[in-house]
Parts: structure tokens; sequence; C-alpha cells
């Protein structure tokens, strides 16, 4: 229960959390070329990935922003493919 009124309190951290938590759904849902496309590799990965979303939290929100906006407006994704891009995983989903 403390741990909680501490997130609660501490909006940063929670926002960190968070943020790291999308990483690693993100990751686990993307495509791996080999021979990483094995599950034990994908979760290891994954969990790198979630630390590196917590960090830069801020740059993968505005790429989440620029995968809405080639959505809603239709564009070519080909062209964008860095905004779909992680550091380990290509995923061609806006949000997850």
């Amino acid at each position: 229960m403390n741990i909680i009124q501490n997130l609660k309190q501490n909006k940063l951290l929670s926002y960190f959390i968070v943020s790291g938590a999308y990483g690693f759904a993100r990751s686990l849902n993307g495509s791996y070329d080999y021979p990483y496309d094995l599950i034990g590799n994908k979760l290891l990965l994954a969990s790198f990935n979630s630390i590196y979303y917590s960090l830069y939290a801020p740059y993968y929100q505005l790429k989440l922003i620029n995968r809405i906006e080639i959505k809603l407006r239709g564009k070519d994704i080909s062209k964008y493919k860095d905004c779909y891009e992680d550091m380990f995983s290509t995923n061609y989903n806006v949000f997850l």
C-alpha cells in the first residue's frame, strides 16, 4: 500500500514507469529479424526497450503523435518508417 501511495504522490516516477510498460508491450508485439524472433530473445529485448522508453519518454511520445497523424491523414507508412521503429523491433501498429 505504501508503494501505491508513493506512486500517486510522485507523478514523474509514475510517468516513467508507465512509459516503460508501454515500451515493453510495444516491443513484445513488434516484429524481429532472425535470430531474435524467439520468445526468450523477445522478452529480453523488450525488457531493454522498456528501460529505453522510460529514459526517452518524450521522444517516443512524439513518435506516437506522428504515427497517429500518419494514420488519420492516410499518409504512406513506407515514407515514415522511422516512426515505427523501436530500439530492437519494428511495429507498424499505431498504439501497440
